[in-house]
């Protein structure tokens, strides 16, 4: 985790600094640099694995709602409509709040990890001296770990939101802060969590976190009964976010793709059905 956040904060950090100095997104310069083919390559891996992923969180949604009482079958569908007047028609800015403050819930994972009381020198240990091994389970970790810290959504929605907020080079000092600190800070929060769940399910023999309730137990420590709606709550919230967060990344990749200038008045009849698609 200490690797996947530095990782995470440089990454983060570089494409917020290319939108500063260039101006464009990062399809825009794929496309400027590679040329269309290469461009259509990256935005062919984007719209997999931004489906991936979009998938993923609609199954939070039906988990967290499930948490609550609400089948899941109800809650994915109703979640699907209000993500898409979010992105469609809400101010990003509010709902952004709104949201965010729902998943401030994950500050008590922090809290639990230290309430759990577990061993520091052995969480030290693991934390500095990185231990590989070959059976498929430990592999498949990694490779959720990096796929779910490292996302191309993520590196796109950073750049191109910063160009269309118009961020200039003289003014990219707060970005960069802003990219090394929300990459830690969401790490850290990862931490948390896996020490907590570590030191409370897994030493109590519950090794087999399969649902939302299940990873939900960590919370016990601090919340007691109401770790699993309080979990509810954050699990909501986090996934919405991303979930409103997806749809304009992967619009981001393909309109600069094909090269449509941001805040652009689409007027023809095919501008106008290619911009409603990628809302779509």
């Amino acid at each position: 985790m200490l690797i996947l956040t530095v990782s995470f904060a440089v990454v983060q950090e570089m494409c917020a600094r290319l939108g500063a100095a260039t101006g464009r997104g990062l399809l825009d310069l794929i496309r400027e640099r590679f040329g269309i083919g290469w461009s259509l390559f990256a935005v062919a891996v984007i719209l997999l694995a931004n489906g991936g992923v979009t998938v993923s969180e609609f199954v939070g949604i039906g988990a967290a709602m499930e948490l609550l009482g609400v089948s899941k079958y109800v809650a994915v569908p109703v979640g699907a409509v209000v993500i898409w007047y979010l992105v469609i028609f809400g101010s990003y800015a509010k709902v952004e709040k709104i949201l965010l403050l729902m998943t401030l819930v994950f500050f008590a994972h922090p809290v639990a990890a230290i309430m759990a009381k577990p061993n520091w020198v052995e969480v030290a240990r693991g934390a500095f001296i990185p231990t590989f091994h070959a059976d498929s389970a430990y592999i498949f970790l990694v490779v959720g770990l990096l796929g779910t810290t490292i996302t191309p959504y993520i590196q796109i929605f950073q750049q191109s939101s910063l160009v269309e907020r118009g961020v200039a080079r003289r003014h990219y000092g707060p970005e960069r802060i802003d990219a090394y600190v929300g990459a830690i800070f969401s790490n850290l929060m990862s931490i948390s969590m896996i020490i907590a769940t570590a030191a409370t399910l897994y030493v109590a023999g519950h090794r087999d976190i399969e649902t939302a309730a299940d990873a939900a137990r960590a919370l016990e420590p601090v919340m007691g009964s109401s770790a699993t709606v309080l979990f509810a709550i954050g699990l909501l919230g986090a996934t919405l976010l991303a979930g409103a967060v997806l749809p304009l990344a992967t619009a981001y990749a393909v309109s600069e793709t094909f090269g449509v200038p941001k805040g652009v008045n689409l007027d023809s009849g095919v501008a106008k059905f290619f911009s409603v698609s990628l809302q779509l």
